[in-house]
């Protein structure tokens, strides 16, 4: 992702005006995801979902 989508050397807030589409690596229908954080981990990926009832996934 360049200066394009994000304009800033952080990843939080996005302010972006491209569209990044993709296919969904995980889909919860029963708690819902409402925001998303991720980062890399000594090599691992690590995601947080926050979902729509305020509880928070890992």
């Amino acid at each position: 992702i360049d200066d394009n989508f994000c304009g800033q050397d952080f990843n939080q807030p996005l302010g972006g005006t491209s569209t990044i589409e993709g296919i969904p690596l995980f889909i919860d229908k029963d708690d819902g995801m409402t925001s998303v954080s991720a980062y890399d981990y000594r090599g691992n990926t690590v995601v947080f979902a926050g979902t729509r009832n305020g509880r928070m996934k890992k």
